[in-house]
Parts: C-alpha cells; structure tokens; sequence
C-alpha cells in the first residue's frame, strides 16, 4: 500500500494498481481484525481471553465473512488482466471501457448477496475450532453436532457457508486458468522470434520466468484457502474438521498478504540483484519504498 502510494512512478491510470491498492486494503483489514485481534473480539467469556461483546463480534464475523470474497474477486481480476495483456494483447483502452465494472461491481454484487446478515439476527458467533467470531450459530457445537439444537434456524448459515465456498473455487479457477494459459502463449512468441535471437540458449529465458512467476501466484492465492474450503466442505456434510485443519488454516490464511508481498516483488528483487550482485535486501527495500533514492552504482554503470 505504501508502495503503491508514494512511488510518483506508479501510474494509478492503470486498472491493475488500482485493483491491488484496493485488495490490499481490504487484506489489511480482515488481517487485523480477524488474526490479530482474534478471541478478543468474542463476547466476554466466550473465548480465550475475550473481552469484546456481541457488537464487536459482529464487527468480526462480518469483516471474516464480507471481505474475503472482496480480496478473492480482486485477485482474480489480477490474473485476469495479466491474461488479457499477454494473451489477447489488451491495453489501456481496453481495460477502460471495463474499468466501472471490475472495480465497482463487487461493491455492487456481494452487499446484495449479504443482505441477510444485516436482517439476521445473531448471526455472528465465536465458531468452533477458529476461535475468532464468523457467521456460526449458537451454541458452537450444534452446526455439526446434530444432538444439540441450534437457536437459530440453519438454512441462513448453509446459504452463507456454500455462497463462500463457491465464491472461493470460482475465484482459484479462474486464477489457475488466466496464469496457467500465460505461459504457453510467451512460449510459442519465443519460438517464432528463435530465427531472430542471436544467442539461442536464452531464447526461452522469458517464458521460464513466466511460468514459473504463474506458479507462484497460483500457489500464492491457492495454498492459504485450501485449508478454509476444507472446513467450510466438512461443516456443509455436519463433521467437525480435525483441529489440525483449524490451525493450518489460521496460519496460511493469515498469510494470504504475504505471500502475495512476496510474489509481487520477486521479480523486482531480481532485477534489483542482477544489476546489484551485491546489493543487500535493506538498499532493495530502500530503493522501492524511497524513490528519490537512487540504487548503488552497478559494475556494468561503473564501467
């Protein structure tokens, strides 16, 4: 965000910074509200070392329940102008004329999807196994423990619980495919320009750097829900998830921003070291966050 913000350089013209900025805030939100915050946020009592109340619950439950279909549809949309750049050779024009309607239309779509929650009530609830408040009925145990009967009707949660996971596999589908079809369109361009290229054993370096750049963003944005579609499967067939399955997931989740940190300055961080072999990760993080900063001299300058 602070990137994305201070750097003159950035062109907020372009539809991909604007739909980053936007995901990333909204990462940061859930990130603190949800993991940082966590049992504090549960009514007094109710969690291990909670000290909030149904308010601040709900304030939970709803940033854990309404922003991770947010960051999902963004991150797709990601993927999916890599696609059309690459593939389809899509420019500024043509992202423009979509512009409205990929950044504003989850603003749109997803609260008329959530007008429940806002009717419901007590929706939010500490749930079992997270230990942070969601969109979970009271007492814990009755979603999937059939002998003790639920407060609240259940058809309210099946519905946010299969609008979430559907929301979740939609998005990685559409991730795996926009970067898994960039790869071979690069290919088949260095191959047709293979007459041309002078050295022949670097005629492939770009598409090698393409695929594997597409992996680690599948990777990225796969990796942190596989453990969260998990438990939202085995909650919709009434099984509790093994802890285990609770935990992994808290963790990856948690993640999600990170690994997407680092997949999105990985290529910079290796431009920065072929002009800098020497260059340590503090002149790196300088020269990103500080653009007035100029990079230390590189031997191809100082000859």
């Amino acid at each position: 965000i602070l990137n994305l913000l201070t750097d003159s350089r950035k062109d907020f013209k372009r539809i991909s910074n604007k739909i980053f900025l936007i995901m990333s805030i909204f990462d940061l939100i859930l990130t603190f509200l949800v993991y940082f915050c966590g049992s504090w946020f549960a009514p007094k009592g109710q969690g291990f070392l909670s000290v909030g109340n149904q308010i601040t619950c709900s304030i939970q439950g709803f940033a854990f329940s309404f922003f991770i279909p947010f960051i999902l549809t963004y991150t797709s949309q990601l993927a999916i102008c890599d696609y059309l750049r690459v593939c389809f050779s899509w420019k500024a024009e043509n992202f423009k004329k979509w512009e409205c309607l990929m950044i504003y239309g989850p603003f749109v779509v997803f609260p008329l999807l959530y007008i429940p929650a806002v009717i419901q009530k007590d929706l939010f609830n500490i749930s079992q196994g997270t230990g942070f408040c969601t969109v979970w009925p009271s007492p814990a145990r009755c979603y999937t423990d059939f002998e003790i009967e639920c407060d609240q009707e259940l058809q309210i949660f099946t519905y946010f619980t299969w609008l979430l996971l559907v929301v979740i596999a939609a998005c990685v589908l559409i991730m795996m495919h926009s970067m898994s079809n960039i790869f071979p369109v690069v290919f088949m361009n260095e191959l047709a320009m293979a007459q041309y290229t002078v050295q022949e054993q670097t005629r492939l370096h770009n598409s090698r750097k393409v695929a594997i750049q597409s992996n680690y963003y599948i990777l990225a944005n796969v990796v942190p829900y596989i453990f969260l579609a998990t438990c939202l499967t085995s909650e919709l067939l009434g099984k509790r998830p093994p802890d285990y399955v609770y935990f992994l997931g808290a963790i990856f989740h948690s993640l999600h921003g990170f690994f997407n940190t680092l997949v999105y300055y990985r290529p910079k961080y290796l431009r920065f070291k072929e002009n800098n072999a020497s260059g340590s990760i503090k002149e790196f993080l300088q020269v990103n966050f500080n653009p007035e900063i100029n990079p230390p001299p590189t031997s191809l300058s100082i000859k």
